[in-house]
């Protein structure tokens, strides 16, 4: 019994387990659905419903500011959405699914070049951490980073061990991938660098460079979306990197200052690290630690003595942490999710180090924490409840077909979004037809969704409510919290 208990495979099972608990426990509850996902799921299902095949990925534009993505993450949760009539938890549940599998394959990749327990080590933390767990609740463009960064990381550990044109054509994929998810991904790809190093050591530059354009003409076919888009969309990818980085330009992301240069990836690399440890303390010294890591497996790395695996990590960190300097207004702690695995890998190296015997109880004990940490039976945030949003929607779709109002908008007024676009997707799934979101003036019916009496509510400044202070309002659902009001002119 104590020989099954102990064996590695057992306890990475009981790891893979706590993590796909931890993910999957009340996601319906905690995952998050707002614009973004309301925008994407919209999308999908307008491919799956209207054949409509698009290049086109996720778009946000905010304050004048615009972001765009490559349309794989469409793909990638299509099946999702489709198999659960197109309800969100489909690709939720594909996320954490992929999220809980992240730790099973970093736990493979760690194995083929260091000792078990590390592996183990690492991807436990991997597994319980509240940000890693956090992100991947919900289907969202950067939450399935994690996974396709430990399948790129992968490949290149085969290459290294036995070079091939497949496999640096599958690492170079999976990096196009990757910058397809987001576009900050482009780090990784500083991974190769060292491998490249040792090959061109080994083999010299000639023999080096065919697998070099493999790897990059891989990294280009997935991305040839944005081309073909671009090319039949008068440029509009070219316009919106253009204006990126012109100087008189509103839409421009790309900014520069030498306080930066010192500032930004020192509070970036503290942000995250506290969020991966839940605790500014910790964070401080999550910092430190793998600052000294980073800096001794360097050291190491080109006296032949570090393993190549965590330079790689280490050395796509360090060209991470230059983004921060030049969009210091665009990049947030998700963006970095291919590598935290490093951040756990410099707790077990260090304990390991410092340690000796006790610093599996450390990690056990941090484990405690870090599952205590995600606070799983939290009540809701606005921004999550798709239960409840599913009671709202359903309501006023009810109410549409049994009083078969003409010209009915919807407005929010429990969130920023007052156009209500998360509601609007599930009262379209619902296949009712409302106006858009351009049309309240001459919208004949509101469904108000507040938090106040309706008298309170006309006092509000909204935009959507101006052509219906004065109209009769009838309270159709209420749950204590939210109420819908059917407002007629």
């Amino acid at each position: 019994m104590i020989k099954v208990v102990s064996h590695p495979l057992f306890l990475l099972g009981v790891i893979v387990l706590l993590g796909a608990f931890l993910r999957l426990y009340r996601i319906d509850v905690l995952q998050r659905f707002l614009w973004d996902e309301s925008r994407d799921m919209s999308a999908v299902r307008n491919i799956i419903v209207n054949k409509d095949i698009t290049f086109f990925g996720p778009f946000n534009e905010i304050d004048g500011q615009k972001d765009f993505f490559g349309v794989f993450h469409y793909y990638l949760i299509l099946p999702a959405l489709w198999i659960a009539s197109f309800d969100p938890i489909g690709p939720a549940i594909f996320t954490a699914l992929l999220g809980t599998a992240t730790i099973g394959l970093a736990y493979f990749w760690i194995s083929r070049w260091e000792q078990t327990s590390v592996a183990l080590a690492a991807s436990a933390l991997l597994a319980v951490s509240p940000l890693a767990v956090r992100f991947t609740r919900w289907a969202w463009n950067p939450n399935t980073i994690g996974f396709f960064a430990v399948l790129y990381l992968l490949a290149l550990y085969y290459f290294r061990k036995k070079p091939r044109y497949t496999v640096i054509f599958i690492a170079g994929f999976v990096l196009g991938l990757l910058f397809q998810l987001h576009y900050f991904t482009i780090a990784l790809g500083a991974s190769i660098l060292p491998v490249f190093y040792l090959q061109y050591k080994q083999v010299g530059i000639k023999q080096l460079i065919p697998f070099f354009l493999v790897f990059i003409g891989a990294f280009v076919l997935p991305n040839l979306t944005f081309v073909v888009f671009d090319l039949t969309h008068q440029g509009f990818y070219s316009n919106i990197l253009l204006e990126s980085f012109s100087g008189d330009s509103p839409q421009k992301l790309v900014s520069f200052s030498l306080q930066n240069v010192f500032t930004n990836p020192v509070v970036y690399l503290f942000d995250v690290a506290e969020k991966f440890l839940h605790s500014k303390i910790l964070g401080i010294g999550l910092v430190i630690s793998w600052v000294l890591y980073a800096s001794t497996i360097l050291r190491s790395f080109f006296k032949k003595g570090a393993k190549v695996e965590e330079v790689q990590l280490i050395v796509s960190w360090m060209a991470f942490l230059v983004i921060p300097i030049f969009f210091s207004a665009s990049v947030d702690d998700y963006h970095s999710a291919g590598l935290w695995l490093s951040f756990a890998l410099a707790i077990v190296y260090l304990t390991r180090k410092y340690l000796k015997k006790y610093w599996i109880l450390l990690i056990v004990i941090l484990m405690a924490w870090l599952v205590y940490a995600n606070d799983i039976n939290r009540a809701p945030s606005i921004d999550e409840n798709v239960p409840r949003l599913r009671a709202v929607s359903a309501a006023i779709a009810e109410d549409l077909k049994e009083t078969e109002n003409q010209n009915s908008n919807v407005a929010s007024l429990v969130d920023i979004d007052t156009r209500a676009i998360r509601f609007r997707y599930f009262i379209s799934k619902e296949n009712v037809e409302l106006l858009g979101v351009d049309d309240y003036l001459r919208s004949d019916v509101l469904y108000a969704i507040t938090k106040q009496p309706w008298n309170e509510v006309t006092d509000q400044p909204a935009w959507e409510l101006s052509s219906f202070r004065e109209a009769a309002a009838v309270e159709i659902w209420s749950d204590g919290t939210w109420t819908v009001y059917r407002v007629e002119k």
